[in-house]
This record gives C-alpha cells, sequence and structure tokens, in this order.
C-alpha cells in the first residue's frame, strides 16, 4: 500500500492532461493511460532497487485499481485519492469551475468512495471552503 501510494502520480508531468480531447471521453484515456504508466514505472524502479517479482505485481495491480470496490487494498487507495483531493485541491478546483462541474467532480469524487472513506474529517473541510 505505501509503495502504491508512493507511485500513484509518479512522473505525472510526462503525460500531459492537454494531449487528450478535453471532454469525458478523452479525459478518462488519459486516466487509464496514467495508470498504466504509474503502474509500469513504478515496477521498472522497484525491480532495480531489488523488490520481489509478488510485491511489485500487488503495487500494478493497486496502480491500475483492478478490484476496484472488492478488493479492501484497492478501495482504501482510491479512498486515500480522494481524500487527497477533497481536503488539499478540492477548494482551488472549484473555484476554478462554475458550481454545476464542480458539483459534479464532488459527486464522482464522493461515489468513488467507501463509507469508512466519506466518514473521514477532510471531506467536512472541503465542504465548508466551497460553501463559504
Amino acid at each position: 500500500m505505501h509503495l502504491a501510494a508512493r507511485s500513484q502520480h509518479i512522473r505525472r508531468w510526462v503525460i500531459p492532461r492537454d494531449h487528450y480531447p478535453m471532454d469525458r471521453r478523452g479525459y478518462l484515456q488519459w486516466r487509464t493511460t496514467l495508470a498504466k504508466f504509474h503502474a509500469d514505472t513504478a515496477a521498472t524502479i522497484l525491480r532495480e532497487v531489488g523488490y520481489e517479482e509478488a510485491t511489485i505485481q500487488r503495487v500494478r495491480s493497486l496502480l491500475r485499481k483492478e478490484g476496484l470496490k472488492r478488493d479492501p487494498e484497492v478501495q482504501c487507495l482510491e479512498d486515500v485519492i480522494c481524500l487527497v483531493f477533497l481536503e488539499s485541491y478540492c477548494a482551488d478546483f472549484a473555484g476554478q469551475h462554475d458550481a454545476a462541474k464542480a458539483l459534479g467532480i464532488l459527486r464522482k469524487t464522493w461515489s468513488k468512495m467507501s463509507p469508512r472513506g466519506v466518514r473521514w474529517p477532510a471531506r467536512r473541510a472541503c465542504a465548508r471552503r466551497y460553501n463559504g
């Protein structure tokens, strides 16, 4: 889990968002490409420093979000990703978009999370900032 969390956005700048269509389909293509890129990049680094293949494959699986909603570790990683967004980026994001788009993103983020994740206090901090 720690290795996957540390690798979640490894070298993300290599694949910029604006290289894909600026619509939902383009966003999903970008995210899929990033997941594979992060998994492959992490695997290369982990092999170079001597991690066992089983660990490497698990990190790859976590980064590709295989088993989301079914695998507790994949879901935990997704919860962490969502909570980091809510706590650290949500307010700025909401300020850059109209209210309908921001609300849609918040709803999508919320729906990705487990019941345990939505109970985390960080979500309230974002709601307070967004609601003024």
